[in-house]
């Protein structure tokens, strides 16, 4: 049964989907789904655990020494800086 859009013309034409190909996108959608989340997983684990290292040794930091936490401020501006840079770029 052709399925008529409100205007009264039919956008399918009744003919049988193609369930081999539609089987087949989904197949390759979700092989290209897992081929990206294995090729993410050691990065984003390396950049969890070097934020997460940052973040300790910025907790047990010892602000007694004003050059030491300005050269601190200017090393977490820069990242902040880079990693805008990173986020603001158009692929």
């Amino acid at each position: 049964k052709a399925l008529d859009h409100p205007a009264g013309d039919s956008f399918y034409d009744g003919a049988p989907m193609k369930d081999e190909f539609i089987k087949d996108r989904y197949d390759f959608e979700l092989d290209r789904k897992d081929q990206l989340t294995a090729a993410l997983a050691l990065p984003v684990g390396v950049l969890g655990v070097l934020g997460s290292a940052g973040v300790a040794m910025v907790r047990t930091f010892v602000f007694g020494d004003a050059r030491a936490a300005r050269k601190l401020g200017q090393y977490a501006a820069q990242k902040a800086g880079h990693l805008r840079a990173v986020h603001s770029t158009r692929f």
